[in-house]
């Protein structure tokens, strides 16, 4: 669902400027595994079709929306707070998840009078033939208020071996404020 965006949500969204992705080095491991790039943010935008994103959001003003303020493209997806959970997700299918794997989850945020209350997470649960096998969860706790495109990240080395990924962002119990979301990418190593 494309929506345009409001005119006080693309006057808070004001990019700062390029990030780098933060990513923890492995470099001893780095020479015989390479990494993998199983999502790219390339098909993160509101023309994907099929949707492979899904969201639960409550209240009206979530979703894909248009904006020249977008970190990529014409759209970012933009969560707008009532105080409830909202969350954004994907289930990756696996090829060979083997224990030890280093899975690696990064983000751009940006945000519009956002207030201090409730939480902004990432995370990352592992699956083996539809059964949990692990989730890392990773909490926000860069600026709240507005601030420009921000790259966050959250990683995990896995204890067993999985075939799907799901990977998620989310809100809970803020108030106030409106949160963009782009280019999600997943690497596997």
């Amino acid at each position: 669902m494309r929506q345009t965006f409001l005119s006080g949500i693309v006057a808070g969204l004001i990019i700062i400027g390029v990030f780098g992705i933060v990513a923890e080095p492995v470099a001893a491991e780095s020479a015989k595994n390479p990494v993998a790039m199983l999502l790219d943010g390339s098909d993160f935008n509101a023309a994907t079709d099929p949707m492979p994103w899904q969201w639960q959001a409550s209240g009206g003003g979530d979703g894909f929306m248009l904006t020249p303020l977008a970190y990529s493209g014409d759209d970012a997806f933009v969560f707008q707070a009532n105080g409830d959970d909202e969350l954004l997700f994907r289930a990756v299918p696996i090829s060979n998840g083997q224990p030890n794997d280093y899975i690696s989850l990064s983000v751009l945020l940006a945000g519009k009078d956002i207030s201090d209350d409730g939480s902004i997470n990432i995370g990352i649960t592992l699956y083996r033939e539809g059964q949990f096998v692990q989730f890392k969860f990773c909490r926000y706790t860069g600026p709240r208020g507005t601030f420009g495109w921000t790259a966050r990240s959250c990683h995990t080395r896995a204890h067993d071996t999985y075939d799907k990924i799901m990977v998620q962002i989310d809100w809970q119990l803020v108030s106030e404020g409106f949160l963009g979301i782009e280019e999600p990418n997943l690497t596997r190593q």
